[in-house]
């Protein structure tokens, strides 16, 4: 599951996360795209392997997505669009046993079509946006909102992979919480806070941590959200995740034009079987 906006840095975003898809016959028959962008981004994009779903209008531009303090969209909720959207969810539910939902600044590695998971399982990447003071507001929220805080679940990522209607049944909680935090939390009313104490910016991230809280899924930390910076090999890791870094590699040199190709590929991905190499 993916969300594609219509601009060069999230198109150019996705055909790298497609690729990594398609080059590999295991991933090619295992997995396939379903897409919600406008129909001015659905002419940049495959046509193979995808389902789209074209909404004009964004997730963050419906009702309760606006922060206060500035009349602002959260522009990140776009990413757990298909959950609000009841002829996507239906669609998933009639046609895939499993889904993985993912933000399009990543990839799947060669490994990806080995993942698996049980009943009740539900296999996250990292996060990284557990601060003391966000973890302390978490239980809170999950104190204010009736719901049981598990200290098992700690820095939830963006991609999740499990049995459709379990991945569904969370990402729907995550609409419901990340409005609840936009419209009721005692910060985000009136400022967007602090990074990385509690941050307006990474409200979708604690909204998944609550929907975890919520349900009595086996949250399993996975090697899912690997950093492509770094010494990670992709034969370890089953997705990968271009963080806010400058270092190789970097989805920001990379759309600035700073990687002399000829002289990075000396070496490939697979001899070096390094990460990096690999997103590159």
């Amino acid at each position: 599951l993916v969300y594609v906006p219509d601009t060069k840095w999230f198109i150019d975003q996705f055909w790298g996360l497609y690729e990594s898809v398609q080059h590999s016959t295991p991933n090619r028959k295992k997995f396939s795209f379903v897409i919600i962008c406008n129909a001015s981004a659905k002419e940049k994009l495959p046509d193979d392997n995808c389902d789209y779903f074209v909404r004009e209008k964004e997730l963050s531009e419906h009702e309760g997505y606006q922060f206060k303090y500035n009349n602002s969209p959260y522009r990140y909720i776009n990413s757990f669009h298909h959950f609000a959207d009841e002829e996507v969810v239906e669609h998933l539910q009639n046609k895939y046993h499993y889904c993985l939902r993912m933000d399009v600044d990543t990839f799947v590695t060669p490994e990806a079509y080995r993942l698996g998971v049980t009943p009740n399982e539900i296999k996250v990447g990292h996060g990284g946006y557990a601060s003391e003071e966000s973890t302390r507001r978490l239980k809170q929220t999950c104190k204010d909102l009736g719901i049981k805080h598990n200290s098992k679940i700690h820095n939830v990522g963006s991609s999740w992979f499990g049995h459709t209607k379990n991945v569904i049944t969370m990402g729907k909680s995550a609409c419901e919480y990340a409005k609840y935090l936009i419209n009721q939390d005692s910060m985000f009313v009136e400022k967007e806070g602090v990074w990385p104490d509690w941050y307006a910016g990474v409200v979708s991230m604690y909204a998944g941590h609550l929907a975890a809280c919520k349900h009595t899924f086996y949250i399993n930390k996975f090697l899912l959200d690997v950093g492509t910076s770094g010494d990670y090999s992709w034969h370890d890791t089953y997705t990968a995740h271009c963080w806010h870094t400058g270092d190789f590699f970097s989805k920001f040199e990379f759309a600035a034009g700073n990687y002399d190709f000829k002289e990075i590929m000396k070496e490939d991905w697979i001899k070096s079987g390094l990460l990096s190499d690999y997103a590159l």
